[in-house]
């Protein structure tokens, strides 16, 4: 099967069982999920980041079930690999940090803010359970943690 097929050259394209507009939210939130876990790769080239090829594949699974190709996902699990790293590696008091002139900790910074606006926009189009979006979330702080602790 090649990678051109010309069926979306009309604007549609393919979901599992139906054919969907390309502006639809759900292609949008798909999209979303293509940026978010390009940027992760990309920061990870300037900052090793722990875990990114099982991230980038939760992430693919998350996008998977909005597509519906995929039936399920084991949020508890992987909201729980987040939150132990998270618990082992944060500072003991809080406090925005700002990464100027540090482009490792800068590209991590980018793909945590892209993390919250795929977050924002799962949030207002609805199309995963809550409880997955609970993994989201929690790979922003992962994220925050990642370049603070560099």
């Amino acid at each position: 099967m090649s990678v051109t097929t010309k069926l979306g050259d009309q604007g549609f394209t393919d979901l599992k069982g139906k054919r969907v507009s390309k502006s639809d939210d759900v292609v949008k939130v798909l999209g979303a999920f293509d940026t978010t876990m390009a940027l992760i790769m990309l920061a990870d080239n300037y900052c090793p980041i722990e875990n990114v090829e099982e991230i980038v594949h939760n992430l693919s699974c998350l996008a998977g079930v909005v597509s519906g190709y995929i039936d399920s996902f084991d949020y508890q699990k992987e909201i729980k690999t987040l939150e132990d790293f998270i618990c082992h590696n944060e500072n003991e008091k809080f406090s925005f940090v700002y990464p100027f002139k540090q482009e490792g900790k800068l590209w991590v910074n980018y793909a945590r803010t892209q993390v919250r606006s795929l977050e924002q926009l799962l949030w207002k189009v609805q199309c995963l359970p809550s409880e997955y979006i609970g993994y989201v979330n929690r790979l922003s702080d992962y994220l925050y943690v990642i370049f603070t602790k560099m």
